[in-house]
């Protein structure tokens, strides 16, 4: 192999490293992130170490990642049977009544202020 395809090849690796790396250090502001993901942050769950704790309603399966990933866009919402409640209040080490009323995406609303200015608040 040429030096100038292994230079090539170290300098490729290193740019997709970096990048890499930048965008995992971006997180996001917690007011804007959807409940359930702060949850799952708080117990070191990815979307798909969550579904795996949850059996689907036949109880022969667990939920896909796709269905979590669903329910933190806003795409779809969660209507789960008692024992998926349970579940999920395991996976995340919460009590049924530590869980907030809506898991999906904050709400934002825009607002005129007195002076004309939008501003958003969220609910």
């Amino acid at each position: 192999m040429s030096l100038r395809i292994v230079f090539a090849l170290v300098n490729a690796l290193t740019h997709n490293f970096c990048y890499y790396m930048v965008r995992r250090k971006q997180t996001q502001n917690p007011e804007d992130m959807p409940a359930l993901q702060l949850l799952m942050e708080q117990a070191g769950l990815t979307q798909t170490a969550l579904a795996r704790q949850i059996p689907d309603r036949t109880g022969t399966k667990t939920l896909s990642q796709s269905a979590i990933s669903r329910w933190l866009s806003g795409e779809d919402s969660p209507e789960l049977t008692i024992r998926q409640v349970k579940a999920l209040c395991r996976a995340l080490g919460k009590k049924l009544d530590e869980l907030p009323d809506d898991l999906g995406p904050r709400k934002r609303t825009q607002i005129l202020t007195p002076e004309g200015k939008k501003t958003t608040t969220i609910n």
